[in-house]
C-alpha cells in the first residue's frame, strides 16, 4: 500500500533532506528552551507546556541524526494533529470574522491582512510538516533495509 501523504525531495527546494530535519529540529529546541526561560521570567505558566515541544525536538533530533525513526514518529504524528486541528481553527476564524465583520473599508482590509497572514503561516507550517515527514519516511526506508 502506497502512502498519499506528499513528499519532497530537499528542504527548501535545494538542502539536503536529513540537513533540514536537523535544522527544523535545532529551531524547535532552540525556541522552545527560550520561551521556557521567557515564562519564567514573567512567571506565565505556559512554559511548563512548552516543555513538551522541547522533549519532543529532542527526540526528533536525536531521530534524525542516529537514523531512529521511531524517536521521530510521535513528532510527525502530534505535529500532523495540531495542523489539522489549526485548520479547524482557521476555517472558524475565517468564517467568524467574515460574518461578523463590520462594514467598514478599514476593518475589511485589517481582517483581509489578517487572514491572508494566518493562512500563509498555517501553508508555512504544513510545508514544514511535509519535509518532516518526508525525513521520517527517508530514515525509515533506509534503515528497514539494514535491520535484515
Amino acid at each position: 500500500m502506497t502512502s498519499k501523504i506528499p513528499t519532497v525531495s530537499y528542504f527548501c527546494c535545494c538542502i539536503d533532506l536529513r540537513t533540514g530535519g536537523l535544522i527544523v529540529g535545532w529551531i524547535g529546541v532552540v525556541s522552545s528552551i527560550l520561551y521556557i526561560l521567557e515564562s519564567l521570567r514573567t512567571g506565565n505558566t505556559l512554559g511548563h507546556s512548552i516543555a513538551i515541544q522541547l522533549v519532543l525536538s529532542a527526540c526528533w533530533l536525536y531521530g534524525v541524526k542516529e537514523n531512529r525513526p521511531s524517536f521521530m514518529l510521535f513528532t510527525v504524528i502530534l505535529d500532523g494533529i495540531v495542523l489539522i486541528c489549526l485548520y479547524i481553527c482557521v476555517f472558524v476564524l475565517a468564517v467568524v470574522l467574515l460574518i461578523a465583520s463590520p462594514s467598514s473599508d478599514d476593518d475589511d482590509r485589517i481582517t483581509f491582512g489578517f487572514l491572508l497572514l494566518v493562512t500563509f503561516v498555517s501553508v508555512t507550517l504544513t510545508y514544514f510538516w511535509i519535509m518532516m515527514y518526508s525525513v521520517y519516511k527517508h530514515i525509515k526506508e533506509n534503515t528497514s533495509g539494514l535491520a535484515m
